[in-house]
């Protein structure tokens, strides 16, 4: 059994005998260097002007959308959560189950529409 590597670490592994019944050798490297990180990909593809460039005005236009689309809905539900608490339902003095009406309004919108096609 033998094996050739070349400089780009293309490697080929050869014997005398098929490998197709066999379970094959593990093969370890070792680099002579050890690799440099940094972020040079990331600069390239959100900060350069070729076509790749597509990916960093894709990405503000998603924070574009996204931040309001979040921001938003919230600011909605503390203004109905605090219109809810300062009601006085009939349902609250009734000692059992507290706030089953409001809890009763909060769930039917908690619910997916139905499909109208």
């Amino acid at each position: 059994m033998s094996l050739s590597v070349d400089d780009r670490g293309k490697y080929v592994l050869s014997g005398p005998k098929s490998f197709a019944d066999q379970r094959l050798p593990r093969i370890f490297t070792t680099a002579a260097t050890p690799p440099e990180f940094t972020f040079d990909n990331y600069r390239n593809v959100l900060f350069s002007s070729t076509a790749a460039a597509g990916v960093g005005q894709s990405f503000i236009n998603t924070l574009t959308v996204s931040i309001p689309a979040t921001i938003i809905p919230i600011l909605i539900a503390a203004f109905a959560a605090y219109a809810l608490a300062g009601w006085n339902f009939w349902s609250r003095a009734a000692g059992g189950s507290r706030g089953w009406i409001a809890g009763g309004a909060v769930a039917t919108g908690a619910h997916p529409a139905a499909d109208a096609s």
